[in-house]
C-alpha cells in the first residue's frame, strides 16, 4: 500500500502546480511548502521512530535531518499547539544536528 500511495504522489507532483495553496495544519500554505517543510519532515522523524522501536539503525541522511530541521524551526510556535507536537527536549551542549533535530521534535534522542 505504501508503494502504491508513493508512486501515485510522486506522478502527480511532476506535473502539479506546487503554487497552489492546500490545507496545512497551519491554515492553507504553498504544496511545495506543506511537501517540502512538514510532509519530508514527517516521514523523516517517523522514519527514526520506527527505527528506535524495531532496533533499527537510528542514523539519519544527515543532509535531510539538516533541511528538515532548518524548515520547521522557525514554526517553533506554531507547532507546540495542542494536537501537534509536545515540548521540546533540552539539547546536551555539543550534540549533532540529528540530536538537535530530534529533541527539538520532543524525541529523547
Amino acid at each position: 500500500a505504501w508503494t502504491t500511495r508513493r508512486d501515485a504522489f510522486f506522478a502527480a507532483i511532476q506535473t502539479a502546480d506546487l503554487t497552489t495553496a492546500v490545507p496545512g495544519p497551519m491554515g492553507p500554505m504553498p504544496a511545495a511548502q506543506v511537501i517540502g517543510r512538514l510532509i519530508s519532515m514527517d516521514v523523516l522523524v517517523h522514519t527514526w521512530d520506527l527505527a528506535k522501536a524495531t532496533g533499527g539503525d537510528l542514523a539519519l541522511d544527515a543532509d535531510a535531518v539538516a533541511m528538515s530541521y532548518s524548515g520547521i524551526k522557525p514554526m517553533d510556535a506554531m507547532i507546540r499547539q495542542p494536537g501537534m507536537f509536545g515540548p521540546k527536549l533540552d539539547t546536551p551542549a555539543g550534540a549533532d544536528i540529528q540530536t538537535e533535530f530530534l529533541r527539538f521534535l520532543g524525541r529523547p534522542a
